[in-house]
Protein backbone atom coordinates (compact mmCIF):
# COMPACT_ATOMS: atom_id res chain seq x y z
CA UNK A 1 0.00 0.00 0.00
CA UNK A 2 1.00 3.69 -0.53
CA UNK A 3 1.56 3.52 3.44
CA UNK A 4 4.29 1.27 3.44
CA UNK A 5 5.67 2.77 0.16
CA UNK A 6 9.09 4.91 0.48
CA UNK A 7 9.43 8.53 0.42
CA UNK A 8 10.04 9.94 -2.73
CA UNK A 9 13.96 11.17 -3.19
CA UNK A 10 15.36 13.83 -4.64
CA UNK A 11 16.89 13.04 -8.20
CA UNK A 12 19.45 15.60 -8.61
CA UNK A 13 19.65 15.52 -12.37
CA UNK A 14 16.33 16.89 -12.50
CA UNK A 15 17.59 20.05 -10.97
CA UNK A 16 17.61 22.80 -13.50
CA UNK A 17 17.41 26.83 -12.28
CA UNK A 18 17.73 27.70 -16.03
CA UNK A 19 14.34 25.75 -16.69
CA UNK A 20 13.19 26.98 -13.42
CA UNK A 21 13.79 30.89 -14.20
CA UNK A 22 12.23 30.01 -17.16
CA UNK A 23 9.27 28.65 -16.01
CA UNK A 24 9.16 31.45 -13.72
CA UNK A 25 9.09 33.99 -16.35
CA UNK A 26 6.71 32.41 -18.54
CA UNK A 27 4.35 32.07 -14.79
CA UNK A 28 4.80 35.71 -15.12
CA UNK A 29 3.37 36.75 -18.35
CA UNK A 30 0.82 34.44 -18.44
CA UNK A 31 -0.69 36.22 -15.14
CA UNK A 32 0.06 39.89 -16.51
CA UNK A 33 -1.29 38.99 -19.52
CA UNK A 34 -4.46 37.71 -17.55
CA UNK A 35 -4.56 40.75 -15.74
CA UNK A 36 -4.40 43.21 -19.04
CA UNK A 37 -7.29 41.12 -20.04
CA UNK A 38 -9.32 41.95 -17.24
CA UNK A 39 -8.39 45.50 -16.40
CA UNK A 40 -9.51 45.67 -20.72
CA UNK A 41 -12.67 43.66 -19.80
CA UNK A 42 -11.90 41.73 -22.56
CA UNK A 43 -13.96 38.23 -22.37
CA UNK A 44 -12.82 34.72 -22.60
CA UNK A 45 -14.29 33.88 -25.38
CA UNK A 46 -12.34 36.48 -27.51
CA UNK A 47 -8.78 36.48 -29.04
CA UNK A 48 -5.91 38.73 -27.95
CA UNK A 49 -2.19 39.46 -30.20
CA UNK A 50 0.62 38.72 -27.99
CA UNK A 51 4.14 40.20 -28.70
CA UNK A 52 6.64 39.33 -26.38
CA UNK A 53 10.69 40.48 -26.60
CA UNK A 54 12.71 38.53 -24.10
CA UNK A 55 15.97 40.21 -23.12
CA UNK A 56 17.94 37.26 -23.10
CA UNK A 57 18.26 34.37 -26.10
CA UNK A 58 17.72 31.74 -24.09
CA UNK A 59 14.35 32.90 -22.62
CA UNK A 60 13.43 34.07 -26.54
CA UNK A 61 14.20 30.34 -27.25
CA UNK A 62 11.91 28.89 -24.36
CA UNK A 63 9.27 31.31 -25.17
CA UNK A 64 9.33 30.35 -28.90
CA UNK A 65 9.03 26.57 -27.73
CA UNK A 66 6.05 27.00 -25.47
CA UNK A 67 4.08 29.41 -27.72
CA UNK A 68 1.14 26.63 -27.87
CA UNK A 69 0.75 26.55 -24.71
CA UNK A 70 1.04 30.29 -24.11
CA UNK A 71 -1.69 30.77 -26.57
CA UNK A 72 -4.08 28.20 -25.05
CA UNK A 73 -3.52 29.88 -21.49
CA UNK A 74 -4.10 33.16 -22.55
CA UNK A 75 -5.98 32.95 -25.40
CA UNK A 76 -4.75 34.37 -28.01
CA UNK A 77 -4.54 33.99 -31.78
CA UNK A 78 -1.30 35.03 -32.45
CA UNK A 79 1.74 34.64 -30.33
CA UNK A 80 4.81 36.69 -31.93
CA UNK A 81 8.38 36.28 -29.47
CA UNK A 82 11.48 37.97 -30.05
CA UNK A 83 14.70 39.36 -28.66
CA UNK A 84 14.85 42.65 -26.98
CA UNK A 85 17.89 44.23 -26.68
CA UNK A 86 18.16 43.68 -23.08
CA UNK A 87 17.40 47.12 -21.63
CA UNK A 88 13.35 46.52 -20.88
CA UNK A 89 12.51 49.54 -22.82
CA UNK A 90 12.38 48.29 -26.35
CA UNK A 91 8.83 47.35 -26.78
CA UNK A 92 7.67 44.44 -28.76
CA UNK A 93 6.75 44.72 -32.62
CA UNK A 94 3.44 45.45 -31.80
CA UNK A 95 0.74 47.70 -33.46
CA UNK A 96 1.12 51.07 -31.81
CA UNK A 97 -2.96 50.65 -30.13
CA UNK A 98 -1.46 47.71 -27.77
CA UNK A 99 -1.32 47.28 -24.27
CA UNK A 100 2.08 46.76 -23.11
CA UNK A 101 4.17 46.67 -19.93
CA UNK A 102 7.39 44.58 -18.86
CA UNK A 103 7.35 41.73 -16.56
CA UNK A 104 10.43 38.86 -15.64
CA UNK A 105 12.67 40.07 -18.75
CA UNK A 106 10.11 40.19 -20.90
CA UNK A 107 8.56 43.26 -22.79
CA UNK A 108 4.66 42.21 -23.61
CA UNK A 109 2.45 44.10 -25.74
CA UNK A 110 -1.06 42.87 -26.09
CA UNK A 111 -3.39 43.85 -28.67
CA UNK A 112 -7.14 43.74 -27.83
CA UNK A 113 -9.98 43.61 -30.42
CA UNK A 114 -11.36 46.58 -31.03
CA UNK A 115 -14.91 47.13 -29.56
CA UNK A 116 -16.80 49.95 -28.44
CA UNK A 117 -17.17 50.47 -24.78
CA UNK A 118 -20.79 50.05 -23.11
CA UNK A 119 -22.45 52.58 -21.39
CA UNK A 120 -22.69 50.03 -18.28
CA UNK A 121 -18.44 49.50 -18.60
CA UNK A 122 -17.92 53.25 -19.01
CA UNK A 123 -19.91 53.78 -16.00
CA UNK A 124 -17.97 51.32 -13.94
CA UNK A 125 -14.94 52.42 -14.94
CA UNK A 126 -15.74 55.83 -13.99
CA UNK A 127 -16.67 54.93 -10.32
CA UNK A 128 -13.59 52.39 -10.26
CA UNK A 129 -11.78 55.83 -10.39
CA UNK A 130 -13.87 57.69 -8.57
CA UNK A 131 -13.02 55.62 -5.82
CA UNK A 132 -8.90 55.10 -6.60
CA UNK A 133 -8.61 59.09 -6.47
CA UNK A 134 -10.50 58.67 -2.83
CA UNK A 135 -7.80 56.36 -2.08
CA UNK A 136 -5.33 58.42 -3.39
CA UNK A 137 -6.20 61.31 -1.77
CA UNK A 138 -6.23 59.83 1.98
CA UNK A 139 -3.42 58.07 1.37
CA UNK A 140 -1.63 61.51 0.24
CA UNK A 141 -3.29 62.71 3.24
CA UNK A 142 -1.15 60.27 5.58
CA UNK A 143 1.76 60.74 4.18
CA UNK A 144 1.71 64.37 4.43
CA UNK A 145 0.49 64.37 8.31
CA UNK A 146 3.82 64.38 10.63
CA UNK A 147 2.25 63.20 13.31
CA UNK A 148 1.18 59.67 11.37
CA UNK A 149 5.31 60.07 9.67
CA UNK A 150 6.41 60.62 12.77
CA UNK A 151 4.66 57.67 15.19
CA UNK A 152 4.16 55.11 12.66
CA UNK A 153 6.67 52.73 12.64
CA UNK A 154 8.48 52.71 9.21
CA UNK A 155 7.61 49.79 7.53
CA UNK A 156 4.32 51.40 8.17
CA UNK A 157 5.19 54.36 6.40
CA UNK A 158 6.59 52.06 3.35
CA UNK A 159 3.70 50.40 2.51
CA UNK A 160 1.49 53.64 2.99
CA UNK A 161 4.01 54.86 0.25
CA UNK A 162 4.12 51.78 -1.98
CA UNK A 163 0.34 51.54 -1.34
CA UNK A 164 0.15 55.23 -3.00
CA UNK A 165 2.76 53.91 -5.85
CA UNK A 166 0.08 51.18 -6.64
CA UNK A 167 -2.99 53.11 -6.32
CA UNK A 168 -1.29 55.65 -8.67
CA UNK A 169 -0.67 53.02 -10.99
CA UNK A 170 -4.00 51.44 -10.96
CA UNK A 171 -5.00 55.02 -11.80
CA UNK A 172 -3.23 56.08 -14.75
CA UNK A 173 -4.73 51.69 -16.01
CA UNK A 174 -8.32 52.85 -15.51
CA UNK A 175 -8.00 56.22 -17.02
CA UNK A 176 -6.31 54.82 -20.35
CA UNK A 177 -9.13 52.70 -20.72
CA UNK A 178 -11.76 54.95 -20.17
CA UNK A 179 -10.04 57.01 -22.92
CA UNK A 180 -9.63 54.08 -25.13
CA UNK A 181 -13.26 53.50 -24.90
CA UNK A 182 -13.96 57.27 -26.02
CA UNK A 183 -13.56 56.79 -29.80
Amino acid sequence: TITLAPYPERVEAWDDPAVERHMGALIEVVTRVRALRAERNVAAKEEIGLHLAAEDAALAEFLEGQRPLLAQLVRAGEVAVTRSDGSGTEPPTAPDDAVGDYVAGVSLAVVVPEREMSAEERERLEKELEKIDGDIAAAEGRLSNEQFLAKAPPHVVEGNRERLAELKERRQRVRSSLDAGAG
